[in-house]
């Protein structure tokens, strides 16, 4: 069986159970040729297949996987001076980030006891997750600080003012890893240093450059052509319904740098190829970072004296406390892992998979990928489903990546 055909297999089989909607797959190796391009099952509806298919040039919403561009964007900075260093603190580029306080507790009243945190938030601690800023899907003290928010001054959580973004620190800088709302203030440091809308400076600096025309915001490229779907109690999926579009207006977060991204299987794909090239795409010889820097902060870990020379037992598990947001597991269980500036970082073998040193991550309807620059290949997979953290697409995801690595 070609790797192409058991992928094939794979996916098809899982789209005709109405195991997962519609799922797109792409695998490349290190000169850009096309190891695996495929896609299978419904854009929109599971259960109306009059809708269109999936395809891997279909505009999905990108949810996290905006987070790497915005750290390649940040250490764009880095390599023309623009930001003196990534130990810069926060507020010296956004000075209201000196605003957030530390939680401290709670009263009896279920008032927070907030003080002024001890340690200075830097630019690294963001890009690595070890500012203290949680998700309140993930954390259950700043879950509580939005609803003591909403119920004491009518502020819902899905607001996308920059007051939004302003949850408390739930530990002390550089003392922890948690997957939080950094990357958001990453978008902020790079908005503040070239005073350009945050998609602005991705067009002009990362999408136009690599050819990517259908990858930006959605007030630029075109809203997403997926319908999001909800698996539940019984595994069964059902479409969820579109929310009206908020109408912006004078202080929103337009271009968060955590989440807000258009793209498809295809354009990020080629995103991804560029990281695992050290920066410069292999066909076009596009460079959109230097070969030392990549290196240096894409495939090294930045947080050692935080997780220990044995690699964290913490980085990569979610642990939810919204599930209808997020399952709880753990991203390459078993595999000892750390962070860089933008990535996992696996310090062992995935075994039958990526090898020692690769970088990965995911976005929330369940997006998940790898580059592997010992091995010079990269997979990615796209769908449409929440809970983040599916069970179905793990296991896809986690066959998809065995079959590229036995070819």
């Amino acid at each position: 069986m070609t790797l192409e055909s058991e992928i094939n297999s794979l996916l098809q089989d899982a789209t005709e159970a109405k195991r997962v909607p519609g799922i797109a797959a792409i695998a490349l190796d290190k000169q850009g040729n096309v190891l695996y391009k495929g896609a299978y099952g419904s854009a929109r509806d599971i259960n109306d297949a009059s809708t269109p298919n999936m395809t891997t040039s279909t505009p999905i919403l990108a949810w996290s996987l905006t987070k790497l561009v915005t750290s390649i964007a940040a250490l764009q900075l880095l390599e023309t001076g623009q930001l003196s260093s990534l130990d810069d603190p926060v507020e010296k580029y956004v000075a209201h980030f000196a605003e957030i306080q530390a939680l401290d507790g709670w009263t009896s009243d279920g008032e927070p006891i907030c003080r002024a945190p001890r340690t200075k938030v830097t630019v690294r601690h963001l890009l690595t997750h070890t500012s203290g800023l949680g998700y309140d899907f993930l954390n259950e003290d700043v879950k509580k600080w939005y609803a003591w928010r909403e119920r004491t001054q009518g502020i819902k959580r899905t607001g996308r003012k920059v007051d939004d973004f302003k949850a408390p620190f739930t530990f002390e800088a550089g003392t922890k890893w948690e997957y939080g709302m950094n990357t958001d203030w990453v978008g902020l440091v790079v908005q503040a240093i070239t005073g350009l809308d945050l998609d602005d400076y991705f067009l002009k600096n990362i999408f136009q450059p690599l050819g990517l025309t259908k990858t930006g915001g959605d007030w630029r490229v075109g809203a997403a052509e997926t319908v999001n779907h909800f698996r539940g109690a019984d595994g069964s999926l059902s479409p969820i319904p579109p929310q009206p579009k908020e109408e912006s207006s004078p202080g929103d977060f337009r271009s968060p740098g955590g989440h807000y991204l258009v793209s498809t299987a295809e354009e990020y794909a080629q995103i991804l190829l560029v990281v695992l090239n050290g920066g410069t795409h292999p066909t076009s010889n596009v460079q959109i970072l230097k070969p030392e820097t990549v290196q240096e902060y894409l495939y090294t870990d930045q947080i050692p004296q935080i997780i220990g020379p044995e690699g964290s037992k913490y980085v990569g598990v979610i642990k939810t406390t919204i599930p209808s947001i997020s399952d709880s597991g753990e991203l390459l269980p078993g595999v000892r892992k750390g962070w860089t500036a933008g990535l996992m970082y696996n310090i062992d073998d995935n075994p039958g998979g990526r090898k020692a040193g690769s970088g990965a991550w995911a976005g929330l309807s369940n997006h998940y990928y790898w580059v592997d620059p010992a091995s010079g290949k990269l997979g990615l997979v796209m769908t449409s489903i929440f809970p983040f953290m599916d069970k179905e697409v793990l296991n896809l995801f986690d066959r998809f990546e065995k079959v590229v690595y036995k070819s």
